[in-house]
């Protein structure tokens, strides 16, 4: 019999939201052009965020947006 046990360590043993939200800043300023971005999307998921502001002109960058991020991950701290 196996027992599984399913943990959220981010805000617990790790502290993610910092980097998350100073990355969301930089990206915000560069493509939205909306000063503390990481603020203003906090608590929304990636999906929230594209629809609602990676629109128009800028929906062709949600696959690169997901590169960026897919690479910021990799190297988070």
């Amino acid at each position: 019999m196996y027992h599984y046990v399913l943990f959220d360590l981010d805000g617990v043993l790790l502290n993610t939201e910092i980097h998350y939200t100073r990355f969301w800043n930089e990206e915000g300023l560069k493509y939205v052009n909306i000063p503390d971005f990481g603020d203003v999307i906090k608590g929304q998921t990636l999906v929230q965020i594209f629809e609602r502001y990676f629109v128009g002109p800028l929906y062709g960058m949600r696959d690169k947006m997901e590169a960026i991020i897919d690479e910021f991950e990799r190297n988070m701290p």
